[in-house]
């Protein structure tokens, strides 16, 4: 077994031949098969190594991916096995397939050191790297490893870019942008990259052309447009993954309102298809600046939507409209739908700007059943219902009717309070006028004087709390009493409303819908003409004391403004002439 000394882990002492564990990489698939450093020759010439050093030979790993990092799936595997003491050496065909990156190359090197793995190289043969010039020879041929990784990309880009300004398509089929497919000379037996070009792709162009059509002639949203292209069976493209033989298949997926948006948006649908230079352009990490030149716009590539339909349909698309007054929306959240929620205030170029939209059809993953509330234009709604509002507040009869309903409230509160009141002065009274006797008999007891003191102290807080109860209750039937009257002035009221508010502008129509907890019912949302209600959801007795209480007003602000002393944010935040809709505290003085 293994032993520790000093808290560090010993191996045991084995004998016989090094375990070796060959290791291969190359960049493609299709090095794997042929070439000089494909995968079978590495194997061969790595396994020829082994058994001329007499190593103990525990196979071949290999990787497919690039040598500038050391995060490599078998790699890392490998290092796993030198941590737990069961690889020795590590034979690579050269140093390029060991990395092609100076800094982590060396970094793994010394973590391997530590553990006492030997890296070893077959095209370098006899190199003992315990020296010091064969360390040096070793970093050189790291550096000339990361150098040719560094002109190979060089090489690769300036290729890359003169077939894009040639007309011809760079990079690989399924890297070619939606609704083009990647076509080759049929003169051309090889079927090499040197004759590819972009051609339309007819299928995915019928559903390019098919969402325009859905958005711009139909005038239907980028959801709707979504939910008809897939009943349709018009269905994106899908997205890429490696299958088990190594070759890149398309798994089907559905259209939702972001990617129908994003694919439609993009400009190479009027043939204007640009290579390299976008985000995904390799820039230089201290300046940003693109290390390959910038992108270059490949010639001759046809249109699949025209310049002028493809910006009307961006237009079209566009989520939220210009910021403004023209975008405030009064009733938002305020209108009720058949569907159980409410309506909320969007922008849609196609209902000529503003509308309300129920929540319910929002898209909230393929699993939420969207209802079939209608959209709502946002000018004839808001008129509507502002007019329905006017009409109520500003009617005289109907505004006394709820002052009615609002005062039997208060009348049945002050039926027994009376009494009550009545009740509580003549008890204090009896309490009061039997403190002086009681006083007198506990003297005349003897008790001592600090005890009759105390017992009077009692008493007179008990009769004091009745007074106070009593007066509490005399205010209240006071302040019944001023309601009362102020049924003579609910006529007054609504007649200035019916003066004030058609005057109101959007923000000041949102203030009072908030203030008095106004909600629209529409019966018919679809019909224009189909009867409104506007209702409050506190209730007719709620609606009248917020109406009937008084409220700070901007221009002189009055004391005890519930906003900030002095209501001066009101005057700040509110145009002239209009009310914080708060009820003012009332002085203490």
């Amino acid at each position: 077994m293994a032993s520790s000394v000093n808290g560090k882990r010993k191996q045991p002492v084995r004998t016989g031949p090094s375990r070796a564990l060959r290791y291969g990489r190359t960049s493609t698939l299709k090095q794997n098969e042929e070439g000089a450093v494909s995968i079978p020759e590495q194997a061969l010439s790595s396994a020829a190594h082994v058994e001329r050093q007499g190593y103990l030979d525990l196979g071949f790993v290999f990787d497919t991916e690039s040598g500038g990092t050391m995060d490599r799936t078998e790699w890392q595997q490998l290092v796993a096995r030198c941590r737990r003491g069961e690889v020795e050496v590590i034979c690579c065909a050269k140093v390029d397939r060991y990395s092609r990156d100076l800094l982590s190359g060396l970094t793994q090197l010394a973590e391997l050191q530590a553990l006492g793995v030997k890296v070893e190289y077959c095209d370098l043969v006899g190199l003992d790297t315990s020296t010091a010039n064969g360390e040096a020879f070793l970093h050189m041929r790291l550096v000339w490893a990361a150098m040719e990784k560094r002109v190979i990309k060089e090489r690769m880009a300036g290729g890359a870019h003169g077939k894009a300004k040639d007309g011809r398509w760079p990079s690989s089929d399924v890297s070619a942008p939606w609704a083009y497919k990647v076509v080759r000379d049929p003169g051309d037996p090889s079927h090499q990259r040197r004759s590819a070009r972009l051609a339309i792709d007819e299928k995915e162009a019928e559903v390019a052309r098919a969402a325009a059509d859905l958005i711009l002639d139909e005038g239907k949203s980028v959801v709707e447009a979504a939910d008809v292209l897939n009943a349709r069976g018009l269905l994106p493209r899908g997205n890429h993954r490696k299958g088990p033989d190594g070759i890149t298949i398309r798994t089907p997926g559905l259209w939702n309102s972001h990617s129908l948006r994003a694919a439609l948006s993009r400009e190479t649908l009027t043939g204007k298809v640009v290579w390299g230079g976008g985000r995904y352009a390799t820039r230089d990490v201290g300046t940003g600046n693109l290390v390959y030149g910038g992108g270059v716009e490949i010639p001759g590539v046809p249109p699949v939507i025209g310049g002028e339909r493809w910006e009307a349909l961006q237009q079209a698309m566009k989520v939220h409209g210009p910021r403004g007054e023209t975008n405030y929306y009064p009733w938002t959240g305020a209108i009720e739908s058949k569907c159980g929620k409410v309506y909320v205030g969007t922008y849609r170029e196609n209902l000529g700007g503003r509308a309300y939209r129920c929540q319910n059809k929002r898209w909230r993953g393929r699993e939420h059943v969207k209802c079939d509330c209608p959209w709502l234009r946002a000018d004839e709604v808001d008129s509507r219902l502002w007019k329905a509002v006017c009409d109520r507040l500003g009617d005289p009869a109907a505004m006394i009717a709820l002052a009615r309903e609002h005062l039997a409230i208060q009348e049945g509160r002050t039926a027994g309070a009376e009494g009550e009141r009545a009740e509580l002065v003549a008890q204090a009274k009896r309490r009061r006028e039997a403190m002086q006797s009681n006083a007198q008999a506990m003297f005349a007891a003897g008790i001592e004087p600090q005890t009759v003191a105390a017992t009077m102290k009692a008493e007179q807080d008990a009769v004091l709390a009745l007074e106070r109860r009593a007066t509490d209750i005399a205010a209240f039937l006071a302040d019944g009493k001023v309601r009362s009257d102020a049924l003579d002035q609910v006529a007054k009221l609504a007649e200035f409303m019916a003066g004030r508010l058609p005057s109101l502008d959007p923000e000041e129509q949102r203030m009072v819908i908030v203030t008095l907890g106004l909600t629209g019912v529409l019966e018919d949302p679809a019909d224009r003409n189909s009867p409104i209600t506007v209702t409050s959801r506190e209730g007719a007795a709620a609606l009248l004391a917020e109406l009937g209480e008084t409220t700070c007003d901007g221009d002189q602000p009055q004391q005890g403004c519930p906003c900030v002393p002095g209501g001066r944010s009101c005057r700040r935040a509110r145009p002239a002439g209009r009310t914080c809709g708060r009820r003012r505290v009332p002085s203490s003085g």
